[in-house]
């Protein structure tokens, strides 16, 4: 749905991500809505576990947003590098991971689309890694009662190994529907591999139906973890934790019985260093206009014929999303 450009600030130097709405679909009015509101939802996230928007506006008639510019790889890439994970390293990603889905739900916004590449792992100077939840794209508001009506016009949005039954239900959605997600990426890493390996997408839908029965097995069922695991990943929504705070306190307990044993800091060091906001996106950059800008962009390639100026023009409220794995679309 967007692009991402490393850029700089003029007015303080700083290093920025830099998100537009991509070009042919400025004139779309439901992607500029989702893009406006992925900024307004960012802008009130203060958890220092989900990535940072600085500034927002319009460039002519294209929206735009900067964000944080983080340093590190996202866990998609730390699990094709060294499969399963330690387990104390998934417990430690996981727990950050729920705290930002903690503040994010207590204001009524759920994620949706909880995913390896959506979770970045960044280098930290006190710490082995500091993880940030980021694309808050799919994100949705929620009501008092913990539930949201589906997408408008009966489509799913989401990714699907990774979404919870009622979003291919025609149901509401709410908290747990995140909860789900992170149950399934607590099994991914300490498996090494997405928990439907070996099925094609029919076979996931009929499983998260309820028409195919899958067991969830392996070792990360057999060990102090599996629990936590098993309740995540329930069909029904009220057999799963009702919020991110309880499945915290449940794993954290869960993790006391784990054996000592150290995370290896190598498991950062797999890849080249990677500044970006966007995992999986490539960084892409562009000349800098010939009006003066509020932010340097670098000039290596140019994806757009017309690079936006990133001259502020307008506050659009509140703020960020950037589009690595594209969600996929199923028509109820």
């Amino acid at each position: 749905m967007g692009l991402v450009y490393k850029a700089r600030q003029l007015d303080n130097g700083r290093e920025v991500a830099l998100k537009t709405l991509h070009m042919h679909l400025v004139d779309d009015d439901e992607a500029r809505q989702r893009f406006e509101r992925e900024i307004s939802m960012i802008q009130r996230l203060q958890s220092p576990h989900t990535v940072a928007i600085f500034d927002a506006g319009i460039d002519g008639t294209v929206p735009y947003f900067t964000m944080e510019l983080l340093d590190g790889l996202p866990l998609q890439r730390v699990l094709g590098g060294s499969g399963a994970l330690p387990a104390r390293m998934a417990v430690q990603i996981t727990l950050q991971l729920l705290q930002s889905l903690d503040e994010a739900h207590t204001l009524g916004i759920m994620h949706r689309d909880l995913t390896p590449p959506n979770v970045f792992l960044c280098r930290h100077s006190t710490q082995i890694f500091h993880v940030k939840v980021l694309d808050f794209g799919l994100a949705k508001h929620f009501n008092q009662k913990g539930r949201s009506r589906l997408t408008g016009g009966g489509v799913a949005l989401g990714t699907l190994p990774y979404m919870a039954p009622e979003q291919l239900k025609r149901g509401t959605l709410g908290p747990t529907t995140d909860l789900y997600m992170v149950g399934h990426l607590l099994f991914e890493m300490l498996a090494g591999h997405n928990l439907y390996r070996g099925m094609d997408n029919a076979q996931i839908v009929h499983h998260k139906l309820g028409k195919l029965r899958v067991p969830i097995h392996g070792e990360p069922m057999q060990g102090p973890l599996g629990s936590v695991i098993h309740k995540a990943l329930q069909i029904e929504q009220e057999h799963r934790y009702h919020n991110a705070a309880q499945m915290r306190q449940h794993l954290a307990v869960q993790a006391r019985l784990l054996p000592e044993t150290p995370i290896p800091p190598s498991l950062l060091e797999q890849a080249r260093p990677q500044h970006t906001a966007a995992p999986g996106e490539p960084t892409r950059a562009f000349a800098p206009p010939t009006r003066q800008p509020s932010l340097e962009v670098d000039a290596d390639t140019r994806p757009h014929p017309k690079p936006p100026v990133t001259e502020r023009r307008r506050n659009l409220g509140q703020s960020t999303r950037p589009p690595w794995e594209p969600p996929i679309t199923m028509e109820q």
